[in-house]
């Protein structure tokens, strides 16, 4: 059991950074600055994070 939740933990980490990395490449290409870029990519990636983390929490909660 332990080995499926760290393969899941490390899948949603890769996630989390795949959609962090492309929205700071989509965020510099729309808005023209590195800076935005990286605001935008860090607000996309602490919403996956903590939506990811609601998620577990209510698969946690039912399959009690």
């Amino acid at each position: 059991m332990s080995d499926q939740v760290a393969f899941d933990l490390r899948r949603a980490l890769l996630y989390i950074a795949a959609a962090t990395g492309l929205a700071v490449i989509i965020g510099s290409l729309r808005y023209g600055t590195i800076g935005d870029g990286i605001a935008l990519g860090l607000a996309i990636g602490i919403g996956a994070t903590i939506g990811i983390g609601f998620l577990e929490g209510v698969s946690r909660y039912r399959n009690r």
